[in-house]
């Protein structure tokens, strides 16, 4: 047994800030499980107390091996380090650490005095160095595996490593203006991988390839094509982009999209060249069945998009008379404006191609050159009810809103001619029938009465002490007439804003 006597979590950042999760292992001696990550783990540091010779750690772990001299202890007073992961160890066993040796599966690059200084061991140093190199090693597997293939890679990296910057120089030469984007972002990749100096730098660089090893392995198959088979790479890199864009939203197609995808990969064109006949024929025999549903789709689309479209224009009336009612400020904050919005990016959406049938003139063609409608497009059917439905709310708040103003000072001042032609006017116009009568000038007679009955309103103490027979005094006045001029400037203001 390996007699564990602690164990603790540890996390720490990677070169670019990324968290990583690992565990601290301190066991009296070495046992071949101690030696392999589980599957929660993305690093192990395991510090023995008892040296050994035959320690074999596989994956991304680290075993610190202390240097003979005696049993060593963990945290034993007074000489104690309370080190980042929650352990403490006597000065006799860090010191032992320090002369011993950090065993791991790959090379490491770092002495055990690095790890266990004066001041205490350093296991977040340790961690990242561990996390980064494990990754290294990963990454110089699949690229040497890809690069090498069929032929079993060197133990040498450097050699892989010479190699490949042939190979991308080559790949590089035979790249033509114009070529596909998927295929010179492969080899940009590859060169950035292979540019990329220290942790930050090499650690940016594998973030570009989204699965990691299984990518760059995946970038590099296609730069060695390049290299090699320069016209087949160029010719397999549009199929796979025609096939790229082609998705569908009919199942039994895009089986046959997946099923000539694989047949065309870049790997296959390497090691197994003769078998392009076939790939080309399964390429074309899907591009045909895709033109074919895509003419089907493109019809009964524009079709529905027009009854649809037809639609939201009967809403035109509504959407014009929510606007002018957004501009009266005076009611409040404008409402509606983001569904008056959406109705209008909508109706725009929902314009029809100018042709029944689709433009494809090339034969790299996915979408119509006209209207670009992407071969899984649905119609937004619910997003235009709920748009509609926005704006039947926001316009009927907006006439209540308007209809309380008028009453409110029609109740306050009492009746005038030209508040009852207004209010008997919006009492007419229902929300149905509103939208039909609103326009620019009667807008404009709501905004004057607003501004009036504000003006109104300043005055209204003054005008109330008049007619009681008393004169209202200097302040008083002042008052009132700063409180009219302000109703004025913020009427003024609002229609600048509007």
């Amino acid at each position: 047994m390996c007699a564990l006597v602690h164990e603790s979590p540890l996390h720490v950042r990677d070169a670019t800030g990324r968290e990583r999760y690992g565990r601290l292992l301190v066991a009296e001696r070495w046992h071949e499980e101690l030696g392999r990550a589980s599957a929660d783990e993305e690093f192990r540091i395991v510090v023995l107390l008892e040296p050994c010779d035959d320690v074999r750690p596989t994956g991304p772990v680290a075993v610190c091996v202390p240097a003979p001299g005696g049993p060593g202890r963990a945290a034993e007073p007074p000489a104690t380090y309370a080190a980042e992961g929650e352990v403490g160890l006597d000065a006799r066993t860090l010191e032992r650490l320090a002369r011993g040796r950090v065993a791991a599966g790959l090379a490491l690059g770092i002495a055990p005095r690095q790890v266990f200084g004066p001041r205490g061991p350093r296991w977040q140093r340790l961690a990242r160095h561990l996390v980064h190199r494990h990754q290294r090693q990963l990454m110089l597997e699949a690229a040497a595996r890809a690069l090498w293939a069929p032929q079993e890679p060197p133990a040498a990296a450097a050699e892989t490593g010479s190699r490949l910057q042939e190979v991308a120089a080559r790949a590089r030469a035979a790249l033509p203006p114009g070529a596909p984007a998927a295929l010179a972002d492969s080899l940009a990749r590859v060169e950035a991988w292979l540019a990329a100096r220290g942790p930050v730098a090499e650690v940016r660089a594998w973030r570009r390839f989204r699965e990691g090893p299984v990518s760059l392995a995946g970038d590099i198959w296609a730069v060695r094509a390049l290299a090699e088979r320069p016209q087949e790479a160029l010719e397999v890199a549009r199929m796979r982009c025609f096939l790229s864009r082609a998705a569908s939203a009919d199942p039994e197609l895009e089986l046959d999209r997946a099923l000539a995808r694989e047949q065309l990969g870049y790997a296959a064109l390497v090691l197994e060249p003769q078998r392009l006949a076939t790939a080309r024929a399964a390429f074309s025999s899907f591009r045909r069945r895709y033109r074919q549903a895509y003419d089907s789709h493109h019809r009964s689309y524009w079709r529905d998009a027009r009854a649809l479209r037809e639609r939201l224009l009967e809403a035109a009336p509504r959407v014009r008379a929510l606007r002018l009612l957004a501009s009266l400020l005076e009611l409040g904050p404008p409402v509606g404006m983001k569904a008056a919005a959406g109705w209008e990016e909508l109706c725009g959406r929902l314009s029809p191609c100018p042709s029944d049938v689709p433009s494809l003139t090339d034969e790299r063609d996915v979408r119509c050159r006209l209207c670009h409608l992407p071969p899984d497009a649905q119609l937004p059917r619910r997003e235009a009810e709920e748009c509609l439905n926005r704006v039947d709310r926001a316009l009927s708040r907006q006439t209540s809103r308007l209809a309380r103003a008028l009453v409110a000072d029609v109740l306050s001042a009492g009746p005038e001619p030209a508040a009852e032609r207004l209010l008997k006017a919006v009492q007419a116009s229902q929300v149905a029938s509103l939208p039909e009568v609103l326009d620019e000038a009667l807008i404009g007679q709501v905004r004057r009465f607003l501004a009036e009955a504000a003006v109104r309103r300043a005055l209204a103490p003054v005008l109330e002490a008049l007619q009681r027979g008393r004169s209202p005094g200097r302040d008083e006045i002042s008052h009132a007439m700063a409180r009219a001029r302000r109703a004025l400037e913020r009427s003024a203001r609002a229609l600048g804003a509007s």
